[in-house]
């Protein structure tokens, strides 16, 4: 069976049109996680820069970049796959709004964290957790306290540090 031509093209401008309105409306969903999402890790890029200054940690900005470009593209597949989900489901769930705010959420966790590693508080998710671990298993609160002190700087800066060199050799 042959399918003639005219059959062909009405099926490709009738899908057309819903391939269309389909990705209008998946762009109207994820402009907004998308400006959200760059500012944060566009502020995340600005707290590391002063992090690596304040520890005096030398950090490129080829490297800073390119590690904030590789992010940001993660990120925008990341919102472009919950925008075409939550499109394909009719908005019946916000799956756009929970998953940018996730990360907007890990994001935000890096910001506070790298604003804090100078003063050597390392707030990283795994002392979070093992400082909530040791308060709900009731061990004492100076078990808890190695989250902040002051020698912990020092570990921050050599860890900092072997992380950016590792980059440099590679």
């Amino acid at each position: 069976m042959k399918i003639g031509y005219k059959m062909v093209m009405a099926t490709c401008g009738a899908s057309s049109l819903f391939s269309t309105a389909f990705l209008g409306d998946g762009i109207n969903t994820m402009m907004p996680w998308l400006v959200a999402l760059t500012l944060v890790v566009l502020t995340d890029l600005v707290a590391g820069c002063r992090k690596s200054l304040k520890l005096g940690i030398h950090v490129s900005l080829s490297t800073a970049a390119r590690e904030t470009m590789g992010k940001l593209v993660v990120y925008w597949a990341f919102v472009l796959m919950v925008a075409s989900i939550e499109v394909a489901t009719g908005h019946k769930y916000n799956i756009a709004m929970w998953g940018c705010l996730l990360i907007c959420a890990f994001e935000g966790l890096s910001i506070v964290g790298n604003i804090l590693k100078p003063m050597g508080i390392d707030l990283s998710l795994g002392n979070i957790i093992s400082a909530t671990l040791q308060r709900v298993f009731g061990m004492s609160s100076r078990q808890a306290g190695k989250v902040a002190k002051d020698e912990s700087v020092e570990i921050i800066k050599k860890r900092e540090e072997k992380k950016w060199n590792q980059r440099k050799s590679k």
